[in-house]
Formats: structure tokens, sequence, C-alpha cells
């Protein structure tokens, strides 16, 4: 509960009211005073935690909702809708994201290979709730943009410690599949993964900080 209080002291620290506030190293955070309309856009590969509020978020057929102390995975460039459920002035809807880049997270499975990989099958958009070790990560991420100087050392270590937690927990396979569509990896796994840049079609990518059905656009 102290990483979840922390996490939204920071948020609303570096957050502007009602918008997505694109921080340093691609932190990207969000605050709302209201709930919003029904957004769609395109998701890159992220990892989004909900720090206060709920959103709800449909693709295709499926409806996700989910909200403070939970946390979700994209794995692969989704076009979904979705808004802001829950927010008020005295509550405001608090989210912070992370872009999951394919070759930080591959270098980690080539590190860490122990033999056991999951099929490479495509899981798009998962919801799970948020562990300890997860949040406190992510927290200590954040008071780094407080601290730039630092930030230079410690981010790429911290980003690496949040890839780990995401990677050993109810998300996992998610994010192997992400760090699975690197060169680097697919070659030394001898895996064939489906190109993810001809699953939907053309689209307009989303900066999104409110996680994924809330738009920047």
């Amino acid at each position: 509960m102290e990483s979840l209080n922390e996490l939204r002291t920071l948020i609303s620290r570096h957050a502007d009211k009602d918008s997505v506030t694109v921080a340093a190293h691609g932190i990207r955070v969000a605050s709302f005073d209201e709930p919003t309309e029904l957004a769609h856009c395109v998701l890159e590969p992220l990892l989004a935690v909900v720090a206060q509020g709920a959103k709800r978020t449909q693709l295709c057929d499926k409806v996700f909702e989910y909200g403070s102390g939970q946390y979700a995975v994209v794995s692969v460039d989704l076009p979904i809708s979705g808004y802001i459920s829950q927010a008020s002035p005295e509550f405001p809807f608090l989210s912070t994201a992370i872009t999951l880049k394919p070759a930080s997270i591959a270098t980690l499975l080539l590190d860490t290979a122990t033999g056991e990989l999951p099929a490479a099958e495509l899981a798009g958009l998962g919801v799970s709730d948020a562990p300890a070790e997860l949040l406190e990560a992510v927290v200590r991420l954040l008071r780094l943009l407080d601290r730039p100087r630092d930030a230079a050392a410690f981010a790429p270590m911290v980003e690496r410690e949040i890839l780990w937690w995401l990677l050993n927990g109810e998300q996992g396979t998610a994010v192997r599949q992400i760090g699975l569509a690197d060169g680097a990896a697919v070659g030394t796994f001898g895996i064939t993964v489906t190109d993810q840049n001809n699953l939907h079609g053309p689209g307009v990518p989303c900066c999104n900080a409110a996680g994924p059905g809330v738009c920047c656009n």
C-alpha cells in the first residue's frame, strides 16, 4: 500500500491535469479529473500501471475492466477502444506507462535463459494485480524523474528489474512474446514468430500513458 500511495504522489507531481505527459526516459504519466469519452487508437507494446481510478477497454469482443493496483501488458500493436470510467477532482485517475522494448526483453531472456520457453502465441492484452515487487520497482523508476543526474546511471537497471518481474509474473508469456519478436532472441531459440506488423494493418500510433483505451490524440 505504501508503494501505491507513493506512486500516486509521483504521478500527480509530474502529470499535467487532464492529459498524458511524456516525461524523461520514455516514462508517461496521466491524470484525469473526470471520466473520458470513448476513444479509439492503436497501442504499441507497453506496461501500464493504474495507481488510482479505473478504466474500461474493449479488444474485439473482449472487455477489460481494471483499476487501482492493477497493471496491463500490451504485447503487440493493437487497435482498441476504451475510456476512463472512474475519476473525480478529489480522486483523479492516475496511471503511468512504460514502453516495452523488444531488444531489452530479448537481452534479458538471453542472459537468463533456462531452456524453458513458452510457445510464441499472440496474447495481445492482459491484466493482472500488480505484485509488491513490481510496484516498488515502478516507484523507484518514477523517483528518478526528480533526479535526472542519477537517472542516467540507474534508470536502465530499474527498467531491467521491471522486465524481470514482468517475465516472472502472470503476464510473463505476453512479455516473452515481445522479446521473441527481436531477431537476436528468435535466432538463438530457433522460434518463428508471426510478423506483428501485418496483424492489424495501418493505424495511428497512440502515445498512451493512461493505459489501453485512453488515447492522447
